[in-house]
């Protein structure tokens, strides 16, 4: 599935979300937001790891 097709389904699952609030997401999305959040966590914790190894210098 390409990053267009993916962005696509997402953007129909938020409508559905914000029509009917108890939908269930399905595993695609589920995996997706998981592998979203672990990439800014990561980003995040390099941040922080770079400004604190700056403020010790």
């Amino acid at each position: 599935m390409s990053l267009d097709n993916k962005i696509r389904v997402l953007e129909q699952e938020i409508k559905m979300l914000e029509q009917v609030p108890e939908m269930k997401l399905t595993q695609e999305t589920k995996k997706l937001r998981q592998a979203c959040f672990k990439v800014n966590y990561k980003r995040r914790k390099l941040l922080a790891s770079k400004s604190y190894s700056s403020s010790l210098s």
